[in-house]
């Protein structure tokens, strides 16, 4: 490898290292806060792919997993 991208390697790995370390930050961050305030909003998990409707605090911007939202009720007179 030439000098010039052994210096890149080293300029992407002290970032990556930065972003891991920013993560742990605010994961330990998000934890710690209590989500005073709530927000409803459009949360796009990826590219395209957009949920109406999400909870968010709106402190440290964490999604707030509600269980009753993804559960399906079935009706019980439905042949098997």
């Amino acid at each position: 490898m030439d000098a010039k991208h052994k210096v890149i390697k080293v300029a992407v790995e002290k970032h990556y290292a930065a972003i891991k370390d920013a993560n742990e930050w605010l994961t330990e961050l998000r934890k710690r806060c209590g989500h005073p305030i709530i927000e409803i909003v459009g949360y796009e998990w990826a590219p395209g792919h957009v949920d109406p409707n999400v909870k968010v605090c709106g402190v440290c911007g964490e999604k707030i997993h509600d269980p009753l939202q993804n559960i399906h009720i079935q009706d019980s007179d439905q042949s098997i």
